[in-house]
């Protein structure tokens, strides 16, 4: 579950070599980090709005976002990787 906290940007880690898998499964695994930040500015988003937060249900919203979030990231790796890239 994701939790209200401030997302930490971290650069995209160095690529090893020149190697066509090595790039792409750094895009990849660049693609997933940047979800996951907008995962946790959503969650921070969503506790922040809330007036009078009831736990369980900004949970339960934070959750359904998480999974749009999972099925976008799929979606953008999927088709990173059918356009060639992976």
């Amino acid at each position: 579950m994701l939790h209200p906290r401030p997302a930490v940007r971290r650069g995209a880690p160095p690529r090893r070599g020149s190697c066509k898998r090595d790039a792409a499964m750094s895009i990849e695994d660049e693609v997933r980090r940047e979800f996951h930040v907008l995962g946790e500015e959503l969650a921070a988003a969503v506790w922040r709005r809330v007036r009078r937060p009831r736990p369980e249900e900004v949970e339960e919203a934070i959750g359904v976002l998480a999974e749009a979030i999972a099925r976008a990231e799929r979606t953008s790796v999927e088709s990173y990787r059918a356009a060639g890239g992976g």
